[in-house]
């Protein structure tokens, strides 16, 4: 029998287990597939994805490819000094 997950558990699962990845490659290619998955639906395109050490965790430049709306729409809340 499968167990049946709503979209608030799986995305609990991403938040509660990122740091559990194996290696810095891994954590890199987590990133790049949660951002492909969050511009595919809000809009934006995936670019530069790197490790800063300063954070102490990998971040991705998120541009926009004419899909996201005048404000930033769900980007608009984060890295208020970066432009869309």
């Amino acid at each position: 029998m499968a167990k049946i997950l709503t979209t608030r558990e799986l995305a609990q699962i991403v938040l509660a287990n990122s740091d559990n990845l194996i290696d810095l490659a891994q954590h890199e290619e987590f990133t790049k597939d949660l951002a492909a998955l969050v511009t595919k639906h809000f809009g934006g395109s995936v670019g530069l994805i790197q490790y800063v050490e300063e954070l102490n965790d990998v971040t991705v430049a998120i541009s926009n490819d004419g899909n996201i709306p005048n404000g930033g729409g769900v980007y608009k809340d984060f890295d208020t000094e970066g432009e869309l």
